[in-house]
């Protein structure tokens, strides 16, 4: 019990910004807290979810929902995670389009790879998909571990990650459609294809030149290849 407590206490300290770690503990990597990076960051989505909920509820205004709702969102994942994902969109800019990337940073391009992230999410709440904010993070976080890891021989999968991301899309994205036959046929159909997709991305990542390395890159390159296909489903 107080290994597995440990393990999550060293996730959290990894993914988030709170640190409750004994000294002797930090620095520490143990493989066993790798699926509870995915569970810290589906739960993150839960709480995503949970604020686009409550501001749709308090402002009756669809427009005025979701520009509140995008803006707390990013506001809060930004604390939560102490602003280390904000320089992910350039850093995948300079490893695949080092020519366009400018030294002040404020090139037309440069802003557009900045945005993305804020432009995703606001294009998944205008189109009502917020409810897949837990399952782009869970299998962000599971894509990310995969193409973090040095080694691929024999395919071995984390299967702890995954379970967790199965388990994460299947209770808010299956589970509120059981009592209806063609939702949850819509909704299962829809799980796979992302599914599908996200293995996909997980091979084409790995044969990619120059993609910058790490569990939170490739966490937010699976994420947003994650979310473009669910904006696609959605858009269909």
């Amino acid at each position: 019990m107080n290994q597995l407590i440990n393990n999550f206490l060293q996730a959290l300290a990894q993914t988030t910004r709170f640190n409750f770690l004994p000294e002797d503990m930090e620095g520490t990597t143990p493989s066993a807290s790798r699926w509870m990076h995915v569970l810290i960051r589906a739960m993150m989505g839960v709480v995503y979810l949970l604020i686009a909920a409550l501001l749709s509820r308090l402002f009756r205004q669809p427009v005025a929902a979701i520009v509140l709702s995008t803006v707390a969102i990013l506001a809060l994942h930004h604390w939560l995670t102490a602003g280390r994902e904000s320089h992910l969109p350039k850093l995948f800019q300079q490893a695949w389009l080092p020519s366009t990337v400018e030294t002040d940073g404020h090139d037309a391009l440069s802003l557009f790879f900045q945005c993305l992230p804020a432009l995703l999410l606001l294009a998944l709440l205008c189109l009502r998909s917020a409810i897949w904010l837990p399952s782009i993070l869970a299998l962000g976080a599971a894509g990310g571990r995969e193409l973090a890891r040095k080694t691929t021989a024999g395919l071995k999968l984390d299967w702890g990650c995954w379970l967790v991301a199965l388990a994460t899309i299947f209770l808010t994205i299956i589970c509120p459609c059981l009592g209806s036959a063609t939702p949850c046929s819509l909704a299962t159909h829809s799980a796979l294809q992302i599914l599908t997709i996200t293995f996909l991305s997980i091979s084409c990542g790995r044969l990619l030149p120059r993609r910058p390395t790490g569990f939170l890159a490739n966490s937010f390159f699976v994420s947003t290849v994650v979310t473009l296909m669910v904006l696609l489903i959605e858009c269909l």
